[in-house]
């Protein structure tokens, strides 16, 4: 089950001592505050979605979590989604030690990518606002986001799902060219269209790798599948206003 809730979204949007993948290298934007300082933030969301063929929708009622940049271009953020159920029967879906309908993530590490410049943008709109930003969800020391393990129990049989993968969100704010705010917004989007579901975004500047989440769901055995993640996550920079500088 592939995913847009920052689900499970923003989250997110994690120890930012491992290296930028080497695909992403090269398609870095940062972000800065007046004071110089790493910028740190608070995440909430509403609606979080994550879906997969055959599989039952995980839909949450909020998602809340908190992230700081260790870096211009890298940081960490943990999420915790709230009054989540699947689709089928509505029963509640929930990581183990926590409240019924509580999925909890694990810290991880973000990196600020580009998502499209100049150079794969037709004519005429190469302009400064027509690029695109995004950050790309990645795992810990393997590269993989473990994101979330949770169990459901559709029709009452107990079935644990696990997320892993990496996973990509457009940044709509801030933008390349707006001015400083204490407000940001990241967007995970599900392509439209009858087949597997999948993000939006797969690739830093629309090249090389594809990235994306995977849902191993174990009943009566284990079923692995593409997933993806729609969600909207709001970011509030708890230590002053931030710009982003884009390439």
């Amino acid at each position: 089950m592939r995913n847009r809730l920052i689900l499970l979204g923003l989250a997110a949007m994690v120890t930012a001592m491992f290296a930028l993948p080497a695909v992403a290298s090269a398609g870095e934007w940062s972000i800065h505050n007046a004071a110089g300082t790493n910028p740190q933030f608070t995440a909430a969301g509403v609606n979080p979605k994550l879906t997969a063929n055959g599989q039952p929708n995980i839909e949450c009622a909020s998602t809340a979590g908190n992230g700081q940049y260790t870096s211009p271009t890298t940081g960490n953020i943990t999420l915790v989604f709230h009054g989540c159920k699947e689709s089928f029967t509505g029963s509640a879906c929930t990581t183990a030690g926590q409240p019924a309908g509580t999925i909890t993530t694990l810290s991880h590490q973000f990196h600020n990518i580009h998502l499209e410049t100049f150079a794969n943008q037709p004519e005429p709109t190469k302009a400064e606002d027509t690029k695109k930003i995004g950050i790309l969800l990645t795992g810990n020391s393997n590269g993989q986001l473990d994101f979330a393990t949770f169990t459901c129990k559709p029709f009452g049989v107990t079935t644990s799902i696990t997320v892993t993968g990496n996973v990509i969100g457009e940044v709509t704010k801030p933008t390349c060219t707006s001015a400083a705010s204490t407000e940001g917004i990241v967007d995970f989007e599900t392509k439209p269209g009858p087949n597997e579901p999948t993000q939006k975004w797969e690739q830093i500047t629309t090249d090389g790798t594809i990235y994306d989440l995977v849902a191993h769901v174990t009943t009566f055995g284990t079923t692995t599948v593409t997933a993806a993640e729609d969600a909207v996550g709001t970011l509030t920079f708890t230590n002053g206003a931030v710009t982003a500088t884009c390439l």
